[in-house]
């Protein structure tokens, strides 16, 4: 199929409502307690148009180049991350700020895209997070996000090879990998609680990105 995605200024819009609504829920106001699931509607977003974007490439010409992709997307995130880790550590070095005894390994597990597991491994609880010093530790989102757009070119070529091109095959499969995910974290939440490796895992969380991309191939299938 002919495909095509301009720039979408409700996706824009749909953001800036989400970015508000977090921060007024990490400031106390209890209109905004669901703030929390603003998180999974920006893996969702991403996962919609990072798909959407990879088959438009591959409806314009015949392939998908991974190289590119990776490109692309260091460009995008990568200067304003690093802008981000200098000014936490030179604020820990004039101020103090973030000083605490988590620091170092926090900030390794930030450059490294890995931040989300070092919570996961290390107790951390979501709301108890934000009663340390703890400057990174937003970094998490962004390293299940990297940690997608890694593995994401790899399935999206080798599903195509493997049902020769099918489309709307490999949604309905990336459609019921999504529904894998969500029954894990389920499983996961009875078992040990909503903490910890259950919220912070990249295979828990992995099926709100799915959604979207499951997402991507029904819209652009029709």
């Amino acid at each position: 199929p002919r495909v095509g995605l301009g720039y979408v200024a409700g996706f824009d819009g749909l953001r800036a409502l989400g970015l508000v609504t977090i921060l007024a829920y990490h400031h106390g106001y209890a209109a905004a307690r669901g703030g929390i699931f603003t998180v999974s509607m920006f893996f969702t977003l991403s996962g919609f148009l990072i798909a959407s974007l990879a088959l438009v490439e591959r409806s314009r010409t015949g392939g998908f180049s991974m190289r590119a992709f990776w490109e692309r997307r260091a460009r995008r995130l990568l200067p304003a991350a690093m802008v981000a880790v200098v000014l936490v550590v030179a604020l820990q070095a004039a101020a103090g700020v973030g000083s605490g005894t988590r620091f170092r390994g926090d900030l390794l597990g930030a450059l490294g895209y890995v931040a989300n597991w070092r919570l996961a491994y290390s107790g951390g609880d979501y709301a108890a997070a934000f009663t340390l010093e703890a400057p990174v530790q937003h970094f998490w989102s962004l390293a299940v996000e990297e940690q997608f757009y890694l593995v994401f070119p790899l399935v999206f070529v080798g599903m195509l090879a493997a049902f020769r091109g099918r489309w709307r095959r490999v949604g309905a499969v990336l459609g019921v990998g999504a529904a894998l995910s969500f029954v894990v974290a389920w499983v996961m939440a009875s078992a040990h609680g909503n903490s910890g490796i259950t919220y912070y895992a990249t295979y828990t969380r992995a099926s709100e990105i799915l959604v979207g991309v499951a997402l991507a191939f029904a819209v652009h299938t029709r």
